[in-house]
């Protein structure tokens, strides 16, 4: 019996953990709170549409790239659903980055909300090949998107991260 009780509290122990691995955003004017990981720099981003950027820290002296998630926040003049949604920013992606591939897409149903997802490689402003992750979310007229860029050889360590982020976006 004092095993069995042992074995709960480690169990609380590990799961009380992984919640002190992350912290909220939360933005009252855009009406969304999302997690992120400690450790990981929050930047303000002048760019039209970006609400918030969360960086992730330098690997060591020769890291090169920080992995990043940024979060898009904007009204549109009607309703559009996640997947009208997801084919507008791609037009828009396609139009600004070069070498734009598809990987995979569909339907969003992990985190709290519903939307669109869509996996795809393209050469960022620096010419280097990144893989992105984009997943689209609508209530109403307003459009949120949350996009990761990582280095493909990262994906298996970040893509735990990105999916812990993506799912707990939520409307305030």
């Amino acid at each position: 019996m004092k095993s069995a009780g042992l074995a709960i509290a480690v169990i609380s122990l590990l799961f009380a953990g992984c919640d002190r691995d992350f912290r909220e955003y939360s933005d009252a004017d855009l009406g969304f709170a999302i997690e992120y990981p400690v450790g990981w720099m929050i930047k303000r981003v002048d760019q039209e549409g970006i609400a918030i950027k969360f960086e992730s820290p330098m690997e060591n002296e020769n890291d090169g790239f920080r992995e990043n998630i940024s979060v898009t926040a904007g009204e549109y003049v009607r309703e559009v659903s996640p997947r009208e949604f997801s084919e507008l920013s791609m037009t828009l992606t396609r139009s600004i980055m070069k070498n734009v591939i598809i990987r995979k897409e569909g339907a969003y149903t992990e985190g709290k909300m519903k939307g669109y997802f869509i996996d795809y490689t393209a050469l960022d402003f620096e010419g280097n090949e990144r893989l992105f992750h984009q997943v689209f979310f609508v209530h109403r007229t307003m459009l949120y998107s949350i996009i990761s860029t990582i280095e493909e050889k990262k994906a298996a360590k970040y893509f735990p991260i990105i999916s812990r982020v993506v799912d707990s976006f939520r409307l305030k």
